[in-house]
């Protein structure tokens, strides 16, 4: 009885231990395809740089980066991730830090100054 059940279960064991090791290794080497959304300009200013690290890091994962300035509802519209602005992000998204603080300050010509008068706020260029 021993040897029997010994025969019979021994496949069993094997064939589990072949799942395991394959799921393992889906685990420990990333593999698939990640959506992303993301600002053009975030492509235009920084992303190229970790663009390159991650399919270094990661060359079995295709990255599909979809650029526009609309704001959209990253979940909702089918993306795996987003990256947007720190005000963008909505409170119920989980949001980490990637590249750096960007401080962003108006300028104009001394032209348009002459012209248009020195704004007293952003709405009034616009």
């Amino acid at each position: 009885m021993g040897e029997e059940f010994l025969n019979n279960i021994t496949p069993v064991v094997n064939d589990y231990r072949r799942v395991v090791d394959s799921l393992n290794y889906h685990r420990l080497t990333p593999e698939g395809v990640v959506k992303v959304n993301l600002p053009r300009i975030v492509i235009d200013l920084f992303f190229q740089d970790y663009f390159i690290a991650f399919k270094n890091a990661c060359p079995n994962v295709t990255l599909e980066l979809y650029a526009t300035d609309r704001k959209i509802n990253i979940i909702e519209s089918g993306f795996d991730a987003g990256i947007r602005y720190s005000q963008d992000v909505p409170k119920e998204m989980i949001a980490i830090p990637f590249g750096e603080n960007l401080s962003l300050i108006p300028v104009a010509s001394p032209d348009y100054i002459r012209e248009a008068g020195e704004p007293d706020t952003p709405a009034v260029i616009s």
